[in-house]
């Protein structure tokens, strides 16, 4: 028995929610489905913030979801109970508020469960057989269980195209990973997962079994087939295998940066909508009716698409009410714009005192977490703001050049954990601007940015040991800040140097040179003249 619809469209998410912004966007995007939709399938993960995994974390995510009105298919992922510290309890917990998720609704179409394994599920729907299976891999799960769990996939997958073969123009496969499959083209490992390149040279016999197996399905099947994960925070759209042309893989985006791809089953293809515009959908309706978050978000994604008029107006809106994050947010905007007086205007009423009002917590576990949020989001706007002050006093814009008072607006950012701020600290003691120069201090401050993730920290900490300031000279210990630093010019030219005079590692001009094109590459024309003295560029 299949849906007696004209045509299905599903929607597709996964490894979100991870942090409690999500929960927000979620839950808006709950609300704005597009009318065409059938149903949800998320691909596996949510990240309990402690290892311990707490009844909680399921609950919230179970009270999140049942919000949908369309039924939800979940598979299981590598942070869904794997990565636990007791994992028998958190697979429990998972069992218990995840398995069989779309029992929450009143299905109109039959669904089946794999005896074997509980989580495989499958259904037919407009000739397309959808099918759901537990397909993820952790470096210390066990070899032989994983071995048979993938035995029991092929397995489901072969039952069911048997039981529907007649029928069936199209194939979905719902997984969480690819760690079953080889032959990873260059598209996915640029999607951001090179290190699956360290899983590819593990001989599991497993994997090949698996692969194998799944390339003889499809050609044997012929038709189009979708295989559909996330697990790796990007997107990507391919064809991994050459053998089997019919396959199609997408890997999902998390829900923070892309809202849920749509895609719509034909006769011989599929049609991909990734929505990455759709945000705009999910909060224009409350914006115009005066929320201020759905003002705030609906200027940022206009910023976000280069729609600076639409971007203005939306953030103007909340600002106008009041809005901290939505005042900073415009007030860099516009002085970028070089419009430095109304920056500095906003600028200075964000970082004002104010009582905000969050909505209550209403009886749904999961609202706690958006209006956690809520409050931190509120909270962090304020030090952004002193920040962006700093920055517009230390660079003269709309005002006088005042370094004691850039300081300050530092300073006070940085009791907000502003890991920016901590740099622009450092930097000020490093070349003694509003304060006696002090590279010691200025070590201690880049030390901080650095741990908050701000990449130009590290390079100046490598910089710092590179030229013996405020610390004793030490090649090793810069090589090792400059690797830790992104991959940008100057810490590929420093680099370069150091691996062709043999400073803290063994001369190596061959590396030199390597990291000599890469910073070429970036922009640099230093590189550019050592390569020509190297006589690896020709000289004009």
């Amino acid at each position: 028995m299949g849906y007696s619809g004209a045509e299905i469209s599903f929607l597709a998410m996964g490894d979100s929610p991870y942090e409690d912004k999500e929960y927000f966007l979620i839950e808006k995007e709950l609300e704005n489905l597009p009318e065409n939709a059938k149903f949800i399938i998320h691909l596996g993960d949510i990240k309990p913030k402690e290892r311990d995994c707490g009844e909680d974390n399921y609950k919230d995510f179970r009270d999140l979801l049942k919000r949908s009105p369309i039924p939800v298919f979940i598979i299981p992922g590598d942070n869904g109970y794997s990565i636990c510290n007791d994992r028998a309890q958190a697979k429990q917990f998972w069992d218990q508020y995840i398995l069989d998720f779309e029992k929450n609704w009143k299905l109109k179409f039959p669904v089946k469960r794999q005896k074997e394994q509980l989580e495989n599920f499958s259904f037919f729907l407009e000739n397309t057989l959808f099918i759901g299976i537990n397909l993820f891999e952790k470096n210390d799960r066990d070899n032989i269980k994983f071995n048979q769990i993938l035995r029991n996939n092929i397995f489901w997958i072969k039952e069911n195209l048997k039981q529907y073969q007649r029928r069936i123009k199209t194939l979905v496969i719902f997984a969480h990973d690819f760690s079953g499959l080889t032959n990873k083209t260059s598209d996915y490992i640029a999607c951001g997962n090179a290190f699956l390149n360290s899983w590819a040279k593990k001989t599991f016999k497993n994997k090949k079994y698996f692969s194998d197996q799944f390339v003889s399905i499809a050609q044997e099947f012929k038709k189009p087939i979708l295989y559909m994960q996330g697990n790796h925070h990007c997107w990507s759209h391919d064809q991994p295998y050459k053998e089997a042309k019919n396959i199609e893989r997408i890997v999902v985006n998390k829900i923070e940066n892309s809202p849920m791809v749509q895609i719509t089953p034909g006769d011989n293809n599929f049609v991909v909508d990734q929505r990455i515009n759709k945000k705009i959908n999910i909060f224009i309706d409350t914006a115009k009716l005066g929320d201020t978050w759905s003002q705030f978000f609906l200027g940022a994604e206009y910023l976000r698409l280069n729609d600076k008029a639409n971007a203005k107006k939306w953030l103007l809106k909340a600002s106008n009410q009041n809005f901290p994050p939505a005042q900073v947010l415009l007030g860099v905007f516009l002085r970028d714009s070089n419009n430095y007086a109304d920056a500095l205007k906003l600028l200075h009423a964000a970082v004002q005192d104010q009582n905000f009002k969050n909505k209550k917590a209403t009886p749904l576990s999961y609202q706690k977490r958006i209006v956690r949020f809520q409050k931190e989001t509120l909270i962090k706007s304020k030090y952004d703001g002193f920040f962006e002050l700093g920055a517009m006093y230390l660079a003269g814009l709309g005002l006088p050049k005042n370094h004691e008072k850039s300081l300050q607006y530092f300073q006070k950012a940085s009791e907000g954990n502003v890991g920016v701020a901590h740099h622009y600290i450092g930097a000020m003691y490093l070349k003694g601007l509003g304060v006696k120069k002090d590279f010691k201090k200025a070590k201690s401050w880049f030390i901080k940015g650095a741990s908050r993730g701000v990449q130009r920290s590290k390079y100046m900490l490598g910089n710092m040991y590179l030229n013996g300031q405020g610390v004793k000279k030490d090649y090793k210990e810069a090589i090792k800040w400059f690797k830790d630093a992104k991959k940008d010019a100057p810490n590929l030219l420093a680099l370069g140097r150091l691996y062709l005079y043999g400073l803290g590692v063994a001369l190596d001009r061959k590396t030199a040179i390597k990291y000599f094109k890469s910073a070429e590459t970036e922009g640099s024309i230093e590189a550019k003249g050592v390569l020509k003295n190297l006589g690896i560029i020709p000289k004009k």
